[in-house]
């Protein structure tokens, strides 16, 4: 969800959100430790969908949640969020021969393009996981 990733963080969530980028890293580390048996490993970020989280941090109001997520939320509730069959639909591309053999990655329902993905090169970057920053990869930034 809205756990990572993102224009920033807001205040009183660092549970949820150090949670969230734990769950990627376990994927990452898993993926490695499972792929001589065939097994992909993949972590999906379904978007801000509408849940019973969100209907929790309104009824707290804006002294409890903080007021940035408060009113966030407040928003992404108004609107309908995203809609749950993205979500859906990636983890169908993902059970699908479409996908190979990536793993070890973090896949966004609403923003990753996956159709056409090289999967091998996308295997081998930092493409897909928490070491993206900013269009940048710590391991493909070119020095000098």
């Amino acid at each position: 969800g809205g756990g990572i990733g993102g224009a920033g963080v807001v205040a009183r969530w660092s549970g949820y959100t150090s949670s969230k980028a734990a769950v990627v890293q376990l994927t990452e580390s898993l993926a490695r430790e499972v792929a001589d048996e065939g097994i992909q490993v993949n972590a999906i970020a379904p978007g801000a969908v509408v849940t019973e989280m969100t209907a929790a941090v309104v009824a707290a109001g804006p002294e409890i949640a903080g007021k940035v997520l408060y009113e966030q939320t407040l928003k992404q509730r108004q609107s309908g969020g995203e809609p749950p069959d993205l979500a859906a639909k990636l983890v169908v591309w993902l059970a699908s021969e479409a996908s190979d053999v990536l793993t070890g990655k973090m896949l966004s329902a609403k923003w990753d393009k996956l159709e056409g993905l090289d999967i091998a090169a996308t295997n081998k970057s930092s493409r897909y996981t928490l070491r993206r920053i900013d269009g940048e990869f710590f391991d493909e930034v070119r020095k000098g």
